[in-house]
């Protein structure tokens, strides 16, 4: 009992509020109730249902070990969930009835009839268990012996009768233990060794086949209870009441015992009740202080307009406080105030609370006001309800222990920490602007409705969300969520400690929109993410300091299972403080064993509402030590990429990365989707490996846009998903379609182009197989940044030739700056398909290599700069291969463009054909494939070696460059345009210089096959017939076509004006006799060549007699 009493009246501004006020008395009334019930099922020893006024104290006594088990295997316990395991029991023949549960009791108030138990007995553990009693908290008494019929089993509804016990109620010292028991009858074990006990003399295991008993047998309890009733006297609380007026207390006569102290016997507070205060509208600045004993009042009521401190001695008992009025209420001490009797319910105003548990233990609930922590880190240990709209002002460290209920909605502020612990049932939504805000439960938020409830919108802006819960099933560690915003912030996975049990802080922490046991249909919320945004692991532990015993492995990622949309300009930073690599799907970095960061399918694959989307410019990033995926192991979700040519979608990773799937089981897979425009859609920019065999077991292949043709396209989460989720069907880059799949998903337009860039390729090769089957194929992009070395791609389908790359509908081959290049090479012949600019090449860097393969492309190329490079039988095949870009493109595979039957369209920069474009002729009857145009309206082709080509067309000065070399041209009637285009300085050939040379054409000298074409050529200046030698024959050529217009070079028009007359007279003159193969010989004297010209004068006179035609016929 304790001694208490007010204190005196202090008529000064800090008044006094006395013990008197707490003053509990007996009552008569009995109830029959459940005093004490022990579950377990928070993997905690506190109590499911406790009487507020029976204190208690559970324990494992006997040097037992413990921790929390499954209360479902062996058939199950009375209370479904966990149970409490004992085990490291005494050594057989030691210790008898000294090892258990023990449980004491303050029944003081109570009368109590009976105490129940059910509990799990191992196969090797004790069959006989005994149940004690003590009536003073020393001195045991045997109660009742029971026996376990077997092992894994059981042994519920155990129950002992407290009702003949009359010393067992009104007892402060009242207890009661369950302990292992000797056998009370003879036996002989079964199994080595084998050993023969008498009465009492040994443990007997609980199986039936009397197996050897074992201190490492285990036992498990659950449904522990203490049933009674509460013994109350009747008490009538008084009313005490602060006089605005007179700044005391109220003096009624009634009143007066209590404010004068009266007797100690006067106010018994066992029950924890006393008087009803009531604090209205007290001065601006009022000070209470409570007396050091402290009070227990019936009911606090607190009305106020200005700033009221209430402080001293702690305010405990059943009371509740109930503040309102727009005024701050300050509590500067701990309090243990219950609100059992009256509620504490905060519905105006600020309360500012400076230490823990300031508003008591009790549920606390408030609305329409702010809570502001100040002075020091504390904690408040009852539910908080929401009933209306609640600002944390958080300025100290604050702890909600207790967890979240109600429908109102929370605004944190403040720089400090906001903790919430328990598993919550609020729905209104939360947004956090500053400092941070701590989950110690998955659940803490609420919102784990199951679809069968509102699940509340979180929205962090600048500020942190931190994760510091986890569990062993879904229940604990996945928050089933609304909306999730995300603005310049942070969620975090922290290091959790390991505590008792086998694997107490194993398992992912998971933020999903969907989860096992949703009401059917249920749509979750998305993540959307803008500005700069980390979600992040901290987990370091591996297998060998993972807390599971014998290792295992940790299994603690930092998991998104929604919808996720990075907006237009933001990041998104997936970071992992471990530095060995992960094994989970998704996208997720580096980690062990499964602690990452890991943005997974929302369930199952066959959810519709999932996918990581970037809009243009979006990014994430892929941060930490740790190896990187893009890609799955059946949990992957699908990465639709938006971006624009000016504003693309980007993945980035600071380490190797693997695109990895399980294609090889059938199973559903990450599928990269291009819905973009031009070179956009989604670039991933890692030094990557497209092939990823780190676990033998999986043998993955490359998961770029799935690999698994099997799957309908119609069906959602297949490998060939490629329709956006109903959930984000409004937003900007979906329902592009009129028309939906037969499921009603509406489909997203796919384009774009896929790119795959280097920043760091040490060791990345890889293998990239088929795309999906699309009416608009997406490209894919290869490409390379600043500074980083060569990296080798390969194409191919190994499996299915005919297929090959058939359904990607491009290739965008790119090379950034820096030394090194990126390099695509084919491993078979490549078909992109599809109709118009999708079905294309594009060049803008690096190399293909064609190797020996063709690539074949149904719509244009556009080239820009780069290599062509290959052996001979590679093959680009294109209807038209544009080359626009200031670069420069090389082209060094042999016969490259010969089946192309189409048109190298040259608009800028520099084209380089160090190989030749067609195949050329062979002696015998095998021809020359020849059907490219090179068309040049801007830049320049160069000639790197002899070509083979259907047309050639020049419309600008020097845009084809012979540079010492053939060009072989089998389109005869072109000859004409040829001669025009070398008159005009649009065919020329740089290697002509100062020497005596000049471009000669023909069509007088056939292939090796024979086939007719048109020659150009370098040669020496008047070789009319591309001999080599300016001689007599060109003289005679010139005679026959002299004065004659409409002629061509091989009919000695030298100077490609169309005509033959002197001017080619005396170029022929000056070159007479002289070789193109002996440039550096001396020329013949001037003299000579006088001659000849009079010599050529006199032979053309003869031969233009009367009567002769006009080529001397």
């Amino acid at each position: 009992m304790q001694r208490s009493r007010f204190g005196r009246r202090d008529r000064s501004a800090r008044l006094v509020l006395g013990a008197a006020v707490t003053a509990a008395l007996f009552s008569g009334a009995a109830r029959a109730d459940v005093l004490a019930k022990w579950g377990f099922n928070d993997s905690t020893l506190n109590p499911s249902v406790i009487d507020p006024n029976l204190s208690y104290t559970i324990s494992a006594v006997g040097g037992v070990a413990t921790s929390f088990g499954s209360g479902t295997s062996g058939g199950g316990s009375t209370d479904l969930g966990l149970a409490y395991q004992l085990t490291a029991f005494p050594a057989q023949g030691t210790n008898d009835r000294s090892a258990g549960l023990q449980v004491t009791f303050d029944t003081t108030s109570f009368t109590v009839s009976s105490f129940n138990f059910d509990l799990r007995t191992s196969n090797s553990s004790s069959r006989y268990f005994e149940l004690q009693y003590t009536l003073d908290g020393t001195n045991w008494t045997a109660g009742q012996l029971y026996t376990s019929p077997a092992g894994d089993f059981w042994n519920n509804n155990n129950s002992f009768d407290l009702s003949g016990i009359a010393a067992a109620s009104g007892n402060p010292s009242f207890g009661i233990r369950i302990v292992s028991a000797f056998s009370p009858v003879g036996f002989t074990t079964t199994t080595a060794p084998i050993a023969t006990y008498g009465p009492n003399e040994a443990y007997r295991a609980a199986n039936p086949d009397d197996r050897n008993y074992a201190a490492s047998g285990t036992w498990r309890f659950d449904a522990v209870t203490l049933n009674g009733t509460y013994v109350s006297v009747p008490f009538t609380p008084r009313n005490l009441v602060w006089n605005a007026a007179s700044g005391t207390w109220d003096t009624l006569a009634g009143n007066q015992p209590w404010l004068d102290g009266g007797t100690p016997a006067s106010f018994n507070q066992v029950a924890g009740q006393g008087d009803n205060v009531t604090i209205s509208n007290p001065a601006d600045g009022s000070v209470i202080t409570v007396q050091a004993a402290g009070v227990t009042p019936n009911s606090i009521t607190i009305v106020n307009s200005g700033t009221l401190t209430l402080t001293g001695g702690g305010i405990g008992g059943g009371a509740g406080l109930a503040k309102s009025g727009a005024g701050r209420l300050i509590l500067t001490g701990t309090n243990t105030f219950r609100a059992t009797l009256s509620g504490s319910n905060i519905t105006q105003g600020v309360l500012e609370t400076r230490a823990t548990n300031a508003m008591g233990i009790g549920p606390v609930s408030i609305g329409n006001a702010t809570w502001n922590s100040t002075t020091a880190a504390q904690s408040s240990a009852g539910t908080v309800t929401l009933t209306g709209p609640v600002t944390f002002d958080v300025a100290a460290d604050l702890t909600l222990a207790g967890g979240l209920a109600g429908t109102g909605t929370m605004l944190k502020v403040g720089p400090a920490m906001l903790a919430v612990g328990g598993v919550g049932t609020s729905t209104g939504d939360f947004t956090i602007t500053a400092g941070s805000l701590r989950m110690d439960n998955m659940g803490a938020l609420g919102g784990n409705s199951q679809g069968g409830g509102p699940t509340p919108t979180l929205t962090v802006t600048d500020a942190s969300l931190l994760v510091n819960s986890t569990g062993n099933n879904s229940a604990t560690r996945t928050r089933i969520s609304g909306d999730i915003n995300l603005h310049n912030a942070v969620i975090q996975r922290l290091q959790l400690t390991p505590g008792p049990g086998p694997s107490p802080s194993n398992g992912d922490s998971e933020f999903s929109s969907y989860g096992p046991g949703a009401v059917p249909g249920f749509v979750g919320g998305i993540m959307t993410i803008s500005g700069t945004t980390t979600l992040s692991n901290a987990e370091t532990r591996t297998a060998a300091a993972s807390d599971n015993p014998g290792g295992g492995g940790s299994n603690n990622a930092m998991v998104i299972r929604m919808p996720v949309v990075v907006n237009s300009g933001a990041t998104l930073i997936l970071h992992s403080a471990n530095a060995t690599q992960s094994i989970v799907g998704g996208l997720p970095t580096g980690s062990i064993a499964n602690t990452a960061v890991a943005l997974r399918s929302v369930v199952s694959e066959s959810n519709p509402n999932d996918s990581l989307t970037l809009k243009p410019g979006a990014t994430v990033q892929m941060t930490g030590a740790g190896e990187k995926r893009i890609g799955s192991t059946g949990t992957g979700k699908p990465i639709i990429g938006l971006g624009t040519t000016t504003s693309e979608s980007t993945i980035k990773a600071d380490g190797r990365t693997f695109l990895t799937d399980l294609a090889s089981t059938g199973s559903v897979n990450s599928q990269l989707v291009v819905a973009g425009s031009g070179l956009g859609g989604l670039r991933i920019e890692a030094p990557m490996n497209a092939v990823y065999n780190g676990n033998d077991a999986l043998q993955c292949n490359s998961g770029l846009l799935g690999t698994n043709p099997d799957v309908s396209e119609n069906s959602i989460g297949n490998v060939y998903t490629l329709l956006s989720p109903d959930r984000l069907a409004s937003l900007s880059g979906f329902a592009n379609s009129p028309t939906t799949e037969a499921d009603g998903v509406t489909p997203i337009t796919r384009g774009g182009t896929l790119t795959l860039a280097a920043t760091d390729p040490a060791g990345a090769t890889g293998a990239i197989n088929d795309g999906p089957a699309a009416a608009t194929p997406v490209k894919l992009g290869l490409d390379i940044a600043a500074g980083a070395g060569n990296l080798l791609y390969t194409l191919s389908d190994a499996t299915a030739p005919a297929a090959a790359l058939g359904n990607f509908g491009g290739l965008v081959l790119r090379q950034s700056s820096g030394s090194g290049g990126v390099t695509a090479q084919l491993l078979n012949d490549v078909t992109f398909t599809g109709a118009g600019a999708q079905s294309s090449y594009d060049q803008l860097g690096g190399t293909l290599d064609l190797n020996g393969r063709a690539l074949t492309v149904a719509g244009p190329a556009v080239l820009q700069a780069g290599v062509i490079a290959g052996t001979a039988g590679s093959a680009l095949a294109a209807g038209t291969m544009t080359k626009t870009g200031t670069g420069t493109l090389t082209i060094t595979a042999p016969a490259a463009l010969a089946p192309a039957d189409g048109t190298l369209a040259v608009h800028q920069g520099q084209v380089v054909l160090s190989a030749n474009a067609g195949k050329p002729a062979q002696t015998g009857p095998v021809a020359a494939v020849a059907n490219l145009t090179i068309n040049v309206t801007g830049g320049a082709v160069t000639l790197g070696t002899a070509q083979d080509v259907s047309k050639v067309i020049s419309s600008v000065a020097g845009g084809v460059n012979l540079a010492g070399q053939t060009l072989r041209i089998y389109t005869l009637a072109d000859e004409a345009a040829i001669n025009s285009a070398v008159a005009g300085g649009r065919v020329v050939d740089g290697s002509i210089g100062g020497n005596p040379w000049q471009i000669g054409i023909t069509d007088q000298i056939p292939d090796a096959a024979g086939n007719p074409m048109v020659l150009v050529q370098v040669t020496r200046k008047g070789d009319a017939n591309l001999d080599g030698t300016t001689n007599f024959t060109d003289l005679l050529r010139l005679s026959q076509n002299y004065n004659q217009s409409g002629k061509l070079f091989d009919q000695a028009d030298f100077t490609y004006d169309g005509t033959v007359n002197f001017n080619d007279l005396l170029i022929l003159s000056q070159n007479y006799n002289q070789s193109y193969a002996s440039a550096g010989a001396a020329a013949v004297p001037e003299p000579a060549a006088a001659g000849l010209l009079l010599a050529g004068v006199g032979l053309l006179a003869r031969r233009r007699r009367p009567g002769m035609g006009p080529d001397g016929a």
